[in-house]
């Protein structure tokens, strides 16, 4: 398949934000600048905003200090990031200093919100950045995150094609010895699989209880494979 979501880009300019790619580019330095000061880093955090917002102070900052300031830890998620500027950023120096023994991976629902790509061409991206990590880091293990919920409820497109990614993204995670694939959301549905904004406000992004959920739900994985 030849999509968007498989072409490792860097971002597209946003006409709303003035010096957009400059910002982005700086941040993906400090990135970089991340994994050489932890070389020894034993898990990585990838992924767009939803995962770059456990270092943010008003999000999960404090969730993140409790569960993973102790251990080797290093977050490269950036906010609006679709699967192919992940891609690019795990092409691009990521991985030249470590090799983490668990990579937390969820990627995807910025295809759907940004173009309403297919839930078959959001597989192939995620599909080509578990493939790139497995070559820049062939010893990772990948604990590989079903889309979360996004909108009100069930009936809310964007939720829809993100489900329909998440089918394919499962059965393609198990053709993988090295991936796990891990479906929490339900730990974020009220009733009716309604969204709480008392979990995410926006209807899409965690905050510090959502993070509390999230990191709760994980933590025997991650210390399954930390040991």
């Amino acid at each position: 398949m030849n999509c968007l979501a498989t072409r490792p880009a860097i971002r597209t300019p946003n006409p709303d934000m003035e010096n957009h790619i400059v910002m982005w580019m700086e941040k993906f330095g400090r990135q970089i600048q991340a994994t050489r000061d932890m070389s020894d880093c034993e898990l990585l955090f990838v992924g767009d905003s939803i995962t770059e917002h456990w270092s943010l102070d008003e999000y999960g900052l404090r969730v993140w200090e409790k569960y993973y300031a102790d251990r080797k830890a290093v977050n490269v998620g950036s906010g609006g990031d679709c699967t192919e500027n992940i891609l690019w950023r795990l092409e691009n120096g990521i991985f030249e200093q470590i090799a983490p023994e668990l990579v937390v991976l969820m990627a995807g629902t910025n295809n759907t919100g940004r173009r309403m790509d297919s839930p078959e061409e959001i597989c192939a991206g995620v599909k080509a950045i578990v493939e790139c990590i497995h070559f820049r880091s062939p010893a990772s293990h990948i604990l590989l995150h079903a889309i979360f919920p996004r909108g009100l409820d069930a009936s809310d497109p964007l939720r829809k094609n993100n489900e329909q990614a998440n089918v394919l993204i499962k059965a393609v995670a198990q053709s993988y010895s090295f991936v796990e694939f891990i479906d929490i959301n339900t730990v974020f549905l009220g009733e009716n699989s309604v969204l709480p904004e008392t979990i995410m406000p926006d209807l899409l992004h965690p905050n510090e209880a959502g993070y509390g959920l999230w990191a709760a739900a994980i933590e025997d994985r991650v210390q399954a494979y930390l040991k």
